[in-house]
């Protein structure tokens, strides 16, 4: 198990979509290359989920860091 739970829809246009049993924070993306993107994170504290808008990133791949994931989470933003 990751540890974070469920993450939906790993091709995006607009939201990548995180569902977790514990709070998340502390996100960071990277693209393909190493370098941060800035992103902003709507959490809902009902569920503990949490939606990161990447809208404004330019298409490609990129990671997502967490520090309860073993590996980087790889999500294409079409």
């Amino acid at each position: 198990s990751r540890g974070l739970g469920d993450v939906y829809k790993r091709q995006t246009e607009g939201y990548l979509e995180i569902k977790s049993k514990e709070s998340i924070d502390n996100f960071k993306i990277y693209t393909i290359t190493g370098q941060l993107v800035k992103v902003k994170f709507i959490k809902n504290t009902s569920d503990n989920s949490i939606s990161i808008d990447v809208k404004h990133i330019s298409k490609g791949i990129y990671y997502l860091i967490h520090q309860k994931l073993k590996k980087p989470l790889k999500f294409i933003k079409i």
